[in-house]
Formats: C-alpha cells, sequence, structure tokens
C-alpha cells in the first residue's frame, strides 16, 4: 500500500497517447488483483507490464527510460539510488523521507507531491522529453557507494568537530 501503485497507474493512464509508454511495475504481493482490475478499469492491458518479483533488478533498470517512485513515504529509497547508478532519470513523490535529500531537492530528478495524480503524469511527460545526463544521475548515485558512505561514517566516528566531517 505505502508503494502507491494505483497512484502511479492513475498518473500512466493520464499520459499523452503520443509517448506511448509502457508501464513496469516489478514485485509480488497481495495487492496484485487490485492493481489488475485498476489496469482494466483504466484500459491499460497491454500497456502495463507485472512481471512479478525479479531477483535481478539491473537488467531492468538498463532498458529503462524513466523511474518513477509513488511512494507515500520511504525508509531511504534505495531504487532511487539504483535507478541513478544505471543512468536513468527519476520523477518521485516528495514523500518522507529519503527522495528529496537523494535527488539533491530535486536536482538529479522531478519532486512530485505526494497523491497527486496529474503532477506525476506532467513531471513523467516532461522527463521523458528531455535528454538524461546519465553521467551526472551515475555520479550522484556514487555518493551512495559504500566506499563514499564508509568514509564518511569514519570521518564522524573519529573526527572531533562533525561540521568538518560532513563537509
Amino acid at each position: 500500500r505505502v508503494k502507491n501503485h494505483e497512484l502511479l497507474l492513475e498518473a500512466f493512464s493520464l499520459l499523452p497517447a503520443e509517448i506511448n509508454a509502457t508501464l513496469c511495475i516489478l514485485g509480488e504481493g497481495s495487492r496484485r488483483p487490485l492493481l489488475e482490475d485498476v489496469i482494466q478499469k483504466k484500459g491499460l492491458q497491454g500497456r502495463v507490464l507485472l512481471p512479478g518479483f525479479r531477483a535481478e533488478t539491473t537488467p531492468w533498470y538498463q532498458h529503462a527510460d524513466l523511474f518513477v517512485l509513488s511512494s507515500n513515504h520511504e525508509g531511504f529509497g534505495n531504487v532511487l539510488v539504483e535507478s541513478l547508478e544505471s543512468g536513468v532519470p527519476v520523477v518521485s513523490t516528495d514523500c518522507p523521507s529519503g527522495p528529496r535529500e537523494i535527488l539533491c531537492d530535486g536536482k538529479y530528478g522531478e519532486l512530485v507531491p505526494v497523491n497527486d495524480p496529474d503532477a506525476l503524469a506532467l513531471a513523467m511527460t516532461d522527463t521523458l522529453s528531455k535528454v538524461p545526463d546519465k553521467d551526472a544521475l551515475r555520479s550522484r548515485a556514487s555518493d551512495f557507494s559504500v566506499s563514499e558512505i564508509s568514509q564518511m561514517y569514519l570521518k564522524v566516528m573519529f573526527c572531533e568537530d562533525y561540521r568538518e566531517a560532513v563537509s
């Protein structure tokens, strides 16, 4: 429920027909029948894929033109970093907590209000119409690499002045 895929489906149904996009939602859960019902009611059959759980998601990112996070809230948003790491542009709800921080207030991806299908659809349309700076997206993802985060932790742990450590 927290992933708010119903919002994603609503926004996707609002995309202009000329975009000719296909939406793919990975994962499996108890809400699948509900999503299938929404897909049917919105006439999105053939345009929305629900391939279920996939242990290896990298190939899916590598073939994507856009990643959309429609969550009501997140713990961190690993999927955003994974998307950026693959050079895939991001549109995300500005939910607590993580997307705003990961995307640097919108510098590395569009942020839209939670539960606003019109804003989400517009951001998706706008982002798909632009050529992404894949190197900049990958560079931002590298800020969350194990080596970078480890160094930050070590600086904080062994530095007397916290402000110096995080600068």
